[in-house]
């Protein structure tokens, strides 16, 4: 019995120090990041002030920090969610997930010509795309954003202008 409380004591004791160092360097390392922080942001305010002036670049740096604590203090403002909705929402995603992965072959009307040239050009690439529906919603988002992107990028070629109008002139007045 005394064995087993001493082994048990000794498996304390090193999880507590293990936990302990974890702790140490941690708190080592956030400091240390802290300072690279702090000599990070005086470098971007040096930049800002000789792009512009001073009082641009503390106005600039005043209103991105602003912004993110604001954002920070929303965050944290946010209730938790309630567990058995969020059990709900994640079985409803993953029918949902299912459905989509059985019909993945199909093209629907909503994916356009751009998905599939999209998904060629990154395999082209050497990247492995998975088929519609089996990759995470995260790879999804940034698939229909880049999807978005291209289609509004894509603009038709410029025309030229007729045959018969001249083009116009500097000195032409403007109607």
């Amino acid at each position: 019995m005394e064995r087993l409380l001493a082994a048990l004591q000794a498996r304390v004791r090193a999880r507590i120090a293990l936990i302990v160092r974890r702790m140490a360097l941690g708190g080592v390392g956030g400091v240390l990041m802290l300072l690279g922080a702090g000599f990070l942001l005086a470098a971007f305010w040096t930049v800002l002030a000789r792009v512009w002036d001073p009082l641009v670049a503390s106005l600039g740096m005043g209103l991105v920090f602003t912004g993110l604590g604001l954002i920070a203090i929303g965050l944290a403002g946010r209730t938790p969610r309630d567990p058995e909705a969020a059990a709900d929402a994640r079985a409803r995603a993953e029918s949902a997930r299912a459905k989509r992965a059985s019909t993945a072959g199909a093209e629907s009307a909503a994916d356009g010509p751009d998905d599939p040239a999209l998904r060629r050009i990154l395999r082209d690439a050497g990247l492995d795309v998975p088929p519609r529906g089996e990759s995470p919603a995260l790879t999804e988002a940034f698939l229909f954003g880049l999807i978005l992107a291209m289609r509004m990028t894509a603009r038709p070629a410029p025309q030229p202008p007729p045959e018969g109008d001249p083009p116009p002139r500097a000195s032409d007045p403007v109607i």
